[in-house]
């Protein structure tokens, strides 16, 4: 009986530990997303400003991208013309030269400007950190 008791107080804890760390998990990848989100809509919103546009490179550089979007690991962050052609990359200045046309997530915005923030299927990368 002793014993018994001994092996279900291990398990009700170990059930604990795992919801807390499910918890856990599912309060940081949350908060990483909505700071990547916001991140993004504040480069939407530089690139509708003509004044904005018109800044140097590296001053334009400087408003559109924040430093989450510079932080190591968190990849790059991309805009495109409407032919998949990459006109600002906030790891590089001027952007890389690549084309995005092929890839699902540049489709799924190509063919409805409101389907906001997508999360793709993991691809093999055309740039070294992002893309």
């Amino acid at each position: 009986m002793h014993c018994s008791k001994c092996v279900r107080t291990r398990w009700h804890a170990h059930k604990r530990g795992a919801a807390n760390l499910s918890l856990i998990l599912e309060r940081d990848i949350s908060r990483n997303l909505e700071i990547y989100e916001l991140s993004m809509y504040a480069v939407i919103d530089g690139v509708k400003d003509t004044k904005i546009l018109r800044l140097s490179p590296a001053i334009r550089q400087l408003v559109l991208f924040d430093r989450f979007t510079t932080a190591t690991d968190v990849g790059t962050l991309l805009v495109t013309d409407e032919q998949g052609n990459l006109v600002l990359d906030s790891r590089s200045t001027p952007p890389r030269p690549v084309n995005l046309a092929d890839r699902d997530y540049f489709k799924v915005h190509r063919d409805s400007a409101t389907v906001g923030l997508y999360i793709s299927q993991p691809f093999q990368p055309r740039l070294s950190d992002a893309g």
